[in-house]
């Protein structure tokens, strides 16, 4: 597999790993439970979308001159800010739908599977050696 692709499912699935731990707190939640997972699940969206956005981006860069490709790259990073904005902005106008911490978190996933993608890709990767072998 491509290892840019192979990144990038990695990313995803470990922002579905974070926003299931994250989630466990929701049930201890004291307050509106539902807003929380709602705000959770509009942050996991948000995360997810920003992922797909940076694969295509670089992606469609790596075909480019450099000089397109840094302007390129620029308008979609400011894309990207834009959609958390608004994100942000829908979930404060909305907070009796939508809880701040969970749509915070949600978003914050993307960070946190950053930092576990090592993780995610040796767990993955061993999974796949485990998967020839027994083939």
């Amino acid at each position: 597999m491509h290892e840019g692709k192979q990144t990038f499912l990695e990313l995803i699935i470990g922002i579905i790993f974070c926003s299931t731990l994250f989630s466990i707190p929701g049930f201890f939640w004291g307050g509106d439970r539902a807003s929380y997972f709602l705000g959770l699940a509009l942050g996991v969206a948000v995360a997810i979308s920003m992922v797909v956005s940076m694969y295509r981006s670089i992606d469609r860069s790596l075909e480019m001159s450099e000089k397109d490709a840094v302007s390129y790259t620029k308008k979609k990073v400011l894309v990207r800010i834009l959609i958390m904005v608004v994100a942000i902005f829908v979930v404060i106008t909305n907070l009796e739908t939508f809880h701040f911490l969970g749509a915070l978190v949600g978003i914050l996933s993307l960070k946190f599977s950053a930092y576990i993608q090592p993780l995610t890709h040796k767990f993955i990767f061993k999974f796949k050696e485990k998967r020839k072998v027994r083939e």
